[in-house]
């Protein structure tokens, strides 16, 4: 995920004192097919953060178009950065174990930070 990004991106003086909002980008991108996927939200939507809630929402809605997309069973490799509240934590591991049991073209995946782990649908 990207820094937050601060919008209006001004250097005006009359933006001075103009409380800026913070918007997020999460980009998911398929090294097979060159695709990528952006998501973006901003802090004011209702209780919006970049955290382990907002980015499983966003690599479900991911997973779910990649089922849509393929006729045949695939295999899904995830590499992430090692931050413990947005990737590194329980909610968006078990995220992976629920997508593999529900989508039917989806059938294991790799899900690498630090410490390597797989994710079947038959856990």
């Amino acid at each position: 995920m990207q820094a937050a990004l601060p919008c209006p991106q001004r250097d005006s003086f009359s933006f001075y004192y103009v409380s800026k909002l913070s918007v997020y980008n999460l980009t998911l991108y398929d090294l097979k097919s060159t695709e990528a996927m952006c998501f973006m939200w901003h802090e004011g939507l209702a209780h919006a953060h970049r955290g382990a809630n907002e980015v499983g929402s966003c690599v479900l809605n991911y997973l779910q178009s990649v089922n849509a997309k393929n006729t045949e069973m695939v295999d899904v490799v995830f590499y992430t950065d090692n931050c413990f509240g947005q990737n590194k934590n329980p909610f968006v591991f078990a995220l992976y174990i629920y997508a593999v049991s529900i989508l039917e073209n989806i059938r294991s995946g790799k899900y690498t930070t630090q410490y390597y782990r797989d994710f079947y649908a038959n856990l």
